[in-house]
Order: structure tokens, then C-alpha cells, then sequence
């Protein structure tokens, strides 16, 4: 399976659009993002119309502190958004990093989320598309996952945690 990167932010606009026309009834629109402001990280998901776990949610704010960056916060909301999804969820994912997908559609990743990614969509299978959306284009979904994200950056978050995952990331790298 491959990420759909669009050829120009006009198309993939109007496959977002097509999208959302065709299969707003019975699939979730998922949009996910990553921020960074004044050197802390925050990452989002935010679902258009419903959500993915029993009880319901309509979207979800992770920190990440001061040890990350903006492609591993944008990486964390898309593996976070995969990780929690019911394998029955008929979903359509959308992601404005176009690195992040570009590096989902490279073949095995040897960054260790990334390699989660890829690995948790081919068991969702093909009930789920991941698409990208241009950022900051006025499309309502993913102006609100960026307002989320934003939010995100800014909560505090516990430094033994973004330890760990920042000793993980830098573990990973000198492999």
C-alpha cells in the first residue's frame, strides 16, 4: 500500500474533497499533525466525523516536550492514530508531511516508528487509505488538528517520559 502524495495542493484538495463526498457516511476522516513552538513538540489527531474507540473521542493532544521535533511529532500522530484503531474501522488518514509519507511509501524504514506505521497499516489493511493534505490551505479538518497540535506543544509534559523517548530516538539513530 502507498500513501497518496498528490501531485500539486490543488489536487490533492480536490482528492480530499472527492473523498469526504463519496464516503463521509460510513468512513472516518482522520486528520493527524505535529507542531513545534518556542522549542517544545506537540502532536494531534483530530476525526471529522466520529471515532475509532469504544466510548468515543473525537481526537487526542500528545506533548512531547523539548526533545523532539516537528517530523517526529507529525510520526507520533499518525502511529498514534493507527496504533488505537479497531481493525474493522474503515478510515481515510490524512497527513500535510509530505517527508512522513514519502518516507512510509520508501520501503522498510529503519526508523523505528515509521517501521510501526507501515507495519500497523498493512494489518489494517486496504480498509484504510493515508493521504496527504496541504497544511494551511483553509480545508477545516486539518486547520483544526493544527490548532490541536499547537495546544499540544504548549501542555506541559513528564520529563522521565520524554527522556525515555528521546534516549530511544537517539538510540535509533546511532544504529
Amino acid at each position: 500500500m502507498k500513501a497518496e502524495v498528490g501531485e500539486s495542493k490543488e489536487e490533492a484538495i480536490e482528492t480530499h474533497r472527492t473523498a469526504l463526498l463519496d464516503s463521509f457516511e460510513d468512513t472516518v476522516h482522520v486528520y493527524t499533525d505535529g507542531s513545534g513552538i518556542d522549542g517544545r513538540y506537540g502532536a494531534a489527531t483530530y476525526a471529522a466525523n466520529g471515532y475509532l474507540v469504544e466510548g468515543g473521542y473525537d481526537g487526542v493532544k500528545i506533548p512531547l516536550g523539548t526533545k523532539s521535533t516537528v517530523y517526529r511529532a507529525e510520526t507520533t500522530a499518525l502511529h498514534y492514530t493507527l496504533a488505537t484503531m479497531p481493525a474493522e474501522q474503515k478510515a481515510h488518514v490524512w497527513s500535510d508531511s509530505q517527508a512522513l509519507l514519502h518516507a512510509i511509501n520508501s520501503g522498510p524504514a529503519s526508523d523505528y516508528m515509521v517501521r510501526a506505521i507501515q507495519d500497523r497499516w498493512e494489518e489494517l489493511g486496504d480498509k484504510v487509505r493515508i493521504s496527504w493534505i496541504p497544511g494551511h490551505m483553509g480545508v477545516i479538518g486539518n486547520e483544526a488538528v493544527d490548532e490541536e497540535a499547537k495546544e499540544a506543544a504548549r501542555m506541559p509534559c513528564d520529563e522521565e517520559l520524554q527522556e525515555a523517548a528521546s534516549l530511544k530516538l537517539a538510540a535509533a539513530r546511532s544504529m
